[in-house]
């Protein structure tokens, strides 16, 4: 008698523990599911972001009144919300250190931004670093998206172009 009960005892936990196993498994690929598919509808906009900020930059060499227009405002404004947004974005355990970097330079460009008016750096080579981190992000975010591989994990597969 007191065997069957331990057996039951030992099933009923084990039956337990598999479940919440199962369970927290299908809750992280389900939050790993969301993730992707919410980076991979906002990486695009961000490394567009990225790209008209390099372009301002650049322009901002020859015409360096540029960096206290609205439009140098409004590109910092955008910075902060992406920023805002990447912070409201759980990422899986792999990425946490990518986003972060990703917001870290997306922070940088929108300081830079607001900076650039009246500096005597050109604010394209105050952008440059920032912009340069926050495309090494988006292509690690945009290989883990699209093709599973984490950032770090080992040798980077080799591309016909190289980066």
């Amino acid at each position: 008698m007191r065997r069957m009960f331990t057996t039951a005892a030992l099933t009923a936990t084990l039956t337990a523990a598999a479940f919440a196993f199962s369970t927290h498994a299908a809750q992280a690929d389900s939050g790993v599911l969301q993730y992707k598919d919410a980076m991979r509808d906002f990486t695009p906009a961000i490394s567009v972001f990225t790209n008209e900020s390099q372009a301002f930059g650049d322009v901002a060499v020859t015409k360096p009144e540029l960096a206290c227009t609205d439009e140098a405002i409004q590109l910092a404004k955008r910075a902060r919300f992406m920023v805002g947004d990447l912070a409201g974005t759980a990422a899986p355990e792999a990425m946490i250190a990518t986003q972060s970097a990703l917001g870290d330079a997306l922070a940088e460009i929108s300081a830079g931004m607001y900076a650039g008016c009246g500096s005597r750096t050109p604010l394209a080579a105050t952008l440059a670093p920032a912009i340069a981190k926050a495309q090494r992000a988006l292509i690690d975010i945009d290989l883990y998206v699209n093709d599973g591989i984490v950032p770090g994990a080992g040798p980077a597969p080799a591309f016909g172009g190289g980066f």
